[in-house]
């Protein structure tokens, strides 16, 4: 049993989707536990491949869904075997996972190992978060000014509506939306100033993700349903500003 993972109060099946180019789609389906409401996760994968591409093309690119929650880390874990074997994420090219996770034994949040291997293993890890966090931030920084552009703003949310207007791409996430068993409301789309992407089923009138994700992080919930339903674009004296969003009806 992981004592150590099931420390922690959440724990989560997630799928990241790379959503450009259209037609050609990404994805990684992975297992975290975390401290905080899975939906303020800031995490991205341990996926060397998946950083790489995240890095390169910004968050902006990137969508990131919650698939199910679990009380234990076991439980998220055995989801997550069931899903690669179902997928056979191993030999899929449009996944960036390498291997399929085959038992809760093999995960390397549950393994005890001498203190050689954890101490060399802790330090290698470290190394590559602090070289991934370092090209993250300088990503981070550009995506910040880019977003401070006013035509960058504009393009970027053009962008985002014509992929929803293209057939193959509105397939694949309304596939991924109904394989949740959700896509009986309509779906609010919205990008921070830094390109990160969120998806919630509902609004604020219906009681929806929408709504309980404002509430989560402290944001007006109006002002948010707003920036979606397009009817209204932060200044940059909004603390707002730089948010896009867009709705598609099922």
């Amino acid at each position: 049993m992981n004592i150590t993972a099931n420390r922690h109060k959440f724990h989560y099946v997630y799928r990241i989707t790379n959503l450009f180019p259209v037609g050609a789609e990404r994805f990684y389906v992975g297992v975290r536990s975390c401290d905080c409401p899975p939906a303020k996760d800031d995490y991205w994968g341990s996926s060397k491949s998946l950083s790489e591409a995240i890095n390169q093309q910004g968050q902006i690119d990137f969508a990131k869904e919650i698939l199910s929650t679990w009380k234990t880390r076991e439980e998220a874990v055995a989801e997550e075997i069931r899903l690669h074997a179902e997928i056979g994420v191993k030999d899929n090219p449009t996944y960036y996972n390498k291997a399929n996770q085959t038992s809760t034994g093999f995960d390397s949040t549950g393994l005890l190992n001498s203190k050689e291997s954890n101490k060399k293993r802790s330090e290698t890890m470290k190394k590559f978060f602090q070289e991934s966090s370092a090209a993250v931030q300088k990503k981070s920084e550009t995506s910040k000014q880019q977003w401070k552009n006013q035509e960058f703003r504009k393009t970027r949310s053009e962008e985002m509506m014509k992929s929803w207007q293209d057939p193959e791409f509105r397939k694949t996430r309304v596939k991924q939306i109904t394989d949740l068993g959700v896509m009986s409301r309509k779906t609010y789309l919205l990008t921070d100033p830094n390109g990160v992407n969120y998806s919630f089923v509902g609004g604020i009138c219906d009681g929806g993700e929408l709504k309980e994700f404002a509430k989560q992080n402290k944001m007006d919930a109006e002002m948010l349903n707003s920036i979606c339903l397009g009817k209204k674009i932060p200044t940059e004296k909004s603390k707002y500003f730089g948010w896009t969003g867009s709705v598609v009806c099922p």
